[in-house]
């Protein structure tokens, strides 16, 4: 952890709650090796884990936040490239896998129902 970013000596001290992450916007491509849960023609969904520490107590380490995001491989000329399929090898690559392809469904579902303007909540409780 490289410390508070505020001017408050005592914010390292102070305890904060996160609440909902609205949007993620990500800045500059994303570049590495990453291990796909879900593999189309050119994508691959990629788990990323948020880890925080107590500044208190530097042996705290805990995964705080687990995020899914699609990540498109591209060639040099940044056109999409094929990916070669996903090889689920254990009962837990089946697993990550599975959970997945029913992200790429809510998400799919989810998109379809904010683009047609379709709320099936019940608003009678607010």
């Amino acid at each position: 952890m490289n410390g508070p970013n505020t001017q408050d000596p005592q914010a390292a001290t102070k305890t904060v709650a996160d609440s909902q992450v609205e949007v993620t916007q990500l800045m500059r491509p994303q570049q590495g090796n990453f291990a796909g849960n879900s593999v189309g023609t050119s994508s691959m969904q990629v788990g990323i884990s948020v880890i925080a520490e107590d500044p208190r107590s530097p042996d705290s380490e805990r995964r705080t936040t687990r995020s899914f995001f699609t990540m498109v491989a591209l060639d040099d000329d940044g056109n999409a490239l094929s990916v070669p399929r996903l090889q689920c090898e254990t009962a837990e690559d089946h697993k990550w896998q599975c959970e997945a392809e029913l992200r790429r469904s809510l998400r799919k579902e989810f998109n379809e129902r904010l683009a047609t303007g379709i709320c099936l909540i019940d608003q009678r409780s607010s």
